[in-house]
């Protein structure tokens, strides 16, 4: 009886565990959490702005341009400690970048793996907003 029990209760919390679905839009406790997929060439970001609340909770989707992957670009917001190598050009594995959105502000997104890389001054500059309201 006891194994049928706790074979009940295991069965339970992986059910409920799928119950949770995509978080894309659903509030948290400070906000809601974002999901922004962006997708960076060698020429600029795509989206160039991003624009949330403070308190969301951010998950960046990010990947490279078809063909750059091999150059490594990535995405580097310094008020928020990020600078993230980007490696895929494959949306459906993107890097993730997760953060909440704590400071508002207007905060420069850029490559700091092309600034800080072989091209540094002599690549395109890459660069994009994020907007915390």
């Amino acid at each position: 009886m006891v194994k049928i029990s706790i074979a009940l209760f295991i069965i339970a919390i992986i059910a409920l565990s799928g119950c949770t679905g995509s978080t894309a839009g659903k509030n948290t406790a400070d906000g809601t959490v974002k999901i922004i997929p962006i997708m960076i060439a060698h020429t600029g970001y795509s989206p160039s702005t991003i624009t949330v609340n403070k308190g969301d909770f951010v998950k960046i989707q990010a990947t490279t341009a078809v063909g750059t992957s091999t150059h490594a670009h990535g995405i580097t917001i310094d008020e928020y400690e990020i600078n993230k190598r980007v490696t895929t050009e494959d949306p459906s594995s993107p890097e993730l970048i997760e953060f909440l959105a704590d400071k508002a502000g207007t905060f420069r997104i850029y490559c700091g793996t092309c600034k800080d890389g072989i091209f540094s001054t002599d690549h395109p500059k890459i660069e994009a907003k994020l907007i915390v309201k």
